[in-house]
This record gives structure tokens, C-alpha cells and sequence, in this order.
């Protein structure tokens, strides 16, 4: 919890790269995990894990006193205080059967007595409830259970029913539409984003995902409200300090985006307001990733040109246009190979593609001055590499 504390950000990329030889939980975790898969253990886990799981009441008490533990603030005054607060034991106990029972949905799946549509209702959404509706004060602690409830999201997004789903929508609206957070929320007494710190949001990223890459009849709602979405996921990419998290988030715009062009309602075409908002940042995030000299990684401008792609996708032909002053100068850095992204072959495959869908939904060449790209950064790029031709 005090790493979870001292910097929110780099403890949720460090729990993700645990592993059994460095780490106690994470070699409990494997070891539970080969008695789930072997003959003998399966059906005691099973049966126990679902025994656990039916204790609504146990939830419920364990997710009150982590929110009870929403202080007011985190003045000079109270500093001392707050050091002194640690997580509650109860919040603690249902982080580890929450963990075991995510790890191993493939047990509950095969126990004829549990009903994940039951739990649901009866504990996790209003455990999740009781988390988010706290005090509008930072937490003391670190919101332990608030992440893992959304961590579960991740884990049974295949499990979730439509109805159900709309519910989970919500909820991730509410955690990532908080105030932007910092790299250090501890340190900025005016951020209060209601507990949500980055930990929490890109937990809530991981979980959007998993359900944009499931969509069913529900996808629709979630999708109206993506400009709003989107834009609190920019919020969140430019608050990040790691590549990691930034290209996390981008991809979840991505996706967000291209999601729509595929599942809308009104023909596949996403609202202006969503364009806009998809928009809007990315001439900024290219210019700063291309300034970034400590990190020459391509990831952020590849996003970029994903995310461009993806709302040409969405938009319709009669909206490319507005797309284009945007697009031309990724394109043209992306296919300069002596120039800054020369070393980055990746980005000038994702920059024709971005070029080609651009063309596909053009009537005429799009003016002089696209008309010159190919002569200018197209030659020299078959020259380079054969693989471009096609």
C-alpha cells in the first residue's frame, strides 16, 4: 500500500509485471492457480470459492469500510494522520478471494451452484455502489477494492449480461470522467477526483477495453456516450507519466472509435461531437511525442495514426475532409526515412493505411498538395523496403 500510495501509476504497471520468482502473492497466486487445474483441487476450490462469493453481506460490510475511510482532505493539518491510516483488513481479505476468483472464472464456470448473474446483483454492483458514492474527499488509504471490482470487470466480461453491462457502463463513466488526476495524487491537495487515482482509472481502461473487444446489444449506450469518453481518456493520457500508460489509454480511444464504425445504430458513423473530441488532441500528442528526445519509442505517434484511421472509418466521406490538415503532416513525417522516424519502419505502414483509407473515401486526389506525397515520400520508400509495394 505504500508504493500503491507514493506513486499510483508506476505500482499498477508493477502489479501487472509481477511474477513467482520475485514476489510472495504472485507465487500464492500460481500455486492456487495449479490447484485449480489439477484433478483433485478443482472441485474442493470450486466449491469453496463459491461458498465465499455468496457472502453478500461480507462484501458489502468489507466495501463500506474502505469508503468510510474517505477523510477530509489532504491538508498540511491532516498529513500526519493520514500516514497513519492502512488499508482496512476486510478490504484486504475480499482483494485476495476477489483476486483468486478472477484468476480462475473458468472454476465458477464449471460449478453448477454458482450463479454469476446473482452475485452480481446481490454484491458486486452494489459493493461497487457503496465504493464510488464515498465522500468526495480523497481516500486516506488507497481504494483497494474500488480497483479490484473494476479489475473483475476485466476478468468476466464474457460473463456480464447486456443488462448488467449498461450498469458496469455507468460506473466506468463515473471513474474515468473524475477530475484529472496527477502523477502524484498525493501531492496536489486541489485534485479531487473522489478516490479515483490512476491505479483506479487504468484499471477501468483495461476493463472498457475488454468489453469494446466483446461488444453485444449493449455496446450502443456505451457508445453514446463516447464523446465524453473519449475526452476524459485524453485527460487521463496526458496526466500519465510512462509511454505504457499513454499508449494504453490511446488504444482504448482507438478502439472506442473504430468500435463504432462497426456497431453504431445510426449506420456505423459516429457523432460530431465524438469526432471532435478524437480529434481534437492528436496534432499535440504527435508534436510532443516527436519532441521527446529520452524516449524515441514510435508507440504514441503509431497511435496516432490508429486512432486517425479509425475515425475516417467512422466519419462517412462527407466529413474526410476535416480530417485531412490533420492527417497530412503525420503522414509526411511518418514516410520521412531520413528524417527523425527514418529508424521507424512501423510508422510508415500505419501511415499509408491511415493514407489508403483516406484515398478510399476521397472522389478526386484531395489537391496539389496530397497529390505530390507519393512522388516525394512513396518512391523512396519502395525503394527502402519491398514490403510497402502492395
Amino acid at each position: 500500500t505504500e508504493e500503491w500510495t507514493d506513486d499510483p501509476e508506476a505500482y499498477f504497471h508493477a502489479e501487472e509485471r509481477r511474477n513467482g520468482e520475485e514476489d510472495a502473492d504472485a507465487a500464492a497466486q500460481n500455486l492456487y492457480l495449479a490447484l485449480a487445474e489439477s484433478e483433485a483441487g478443482r472441485a474442493v476450490l470450486a466449491m469453496n470459492m463459491a461458498r465465499l462469493l455468496g457472502d453478500a453481506a461480507g462484501q458489502m460490510e468489507a466495501a463500506a469500510a474502505e469508503a468510510a475511510t474517505s477523510g477530509g482532505g489532504t491538508t498540511a493539518a491532516t498529513a500526519l494522520t493520514l500516514a497513519l491510516v492502512k488499508a482496512d483488513p476486510k478490504a484486504l481479505l475480499w482483494d485476495a478471494i476477489y483476486t483468486a476468483a478472477g484468476v480462475s472464472v473458468h472454476l465458477l464456470e464449471e460449478c453448477s451452484s454458482f450463479d454469476f448473474g446473482a452475485w452480481f446483483d446481490a454484491s458486486l454492483l452494489p459493493s461497487l455502489g457503496t465504493l464510488l458514492g464515498g465522500s468526495n474527499a480523497k481516500s486516506a488509504a488507497p481504494p483497494i477494492l474500488r480497483r479490484r471490482v473494476l479489475w473483475l470487470f476485466t476478468c468476466l466480461a464474457h460473463k456480464i449480461t447486456p443488462d448488467r453491462r449498461m450498469k458496469c457502463y455507468e460506473a466506468l463513466s463515473v471513474v474515468l470522467s473524475s477530475n484529472a488526476v496527477s502523477h502524484n495524487d498525493n501531492d496536489n491537495d486541489d485534485n479531487n477526483d473522489n478516490g479515483n487515482d490512476t491505479a483506479v482509472k487504468l484499471t477501468a481502461v483495461q476493463a472498457l477495453t475488454a468489453f469494446l473487444y466483446d461488444p453485444d446489444e449493449s455496446v450502443d449506450a456505451l457508445l453514446s456516450r463516447s464523446a465524453p469518453l473519449i475526452t476524459a481518456l485524453y485527460s487521463l493520457a496526458f496526466a500519465c507519466d510512462e509511454t505504457e500508460s499513454r499508449t494504453q489509454v490511446l488504444a482504448a480511444v482507438s478502439l472506442l472509435v473504430s468500435t463504432a464504425a462497426g456497431c453504431c445504430s445510426g449506420g456505423g458513423r459516429i457523432d460530431d461531437a465524438a469526432a471532435n473530441a478524437a480529434v481534437q488532441p492528436l496534432s499535440a500528442i504527435w508534436e510532443s511525442a516527436a519532441r521527446d528526445r529520452d524516449d524515441p519509442n514510435p508507440l504514441l505517434r503509431r497511435d496516432v495514426l490508429s486512432i486517425l484511421r479509425s475515425i475516417a472509418g467512422a466519419v462517412g466521406r462527407d466529413q474526410l475532409h476535416r480530417l485531412r490538415p490533420v492527417a497530412y503532416p503525420v503522414i509526411d513525417a511518418s514516410l520521412d526515412l531520413d528524417g527523425e522516424s527514418g529508424d521507424h519502419l512501423v510508422l510508415a505502414e500505419d501511415a499509408l493505411g491511415l493514407w489508403l483509407t483516406l484515398l478510399r473515401g476521397s472522389d478526386s486526389y484531395m489537391g496539389e498538395e496530397w497529390g505530390g506525397l507519393f512522388a516525394r515520400r512513396g518512391v523512396a520508400l519502395i525503394g527502402r523496403d519491398l514490403e510497402h509495394v502492395k
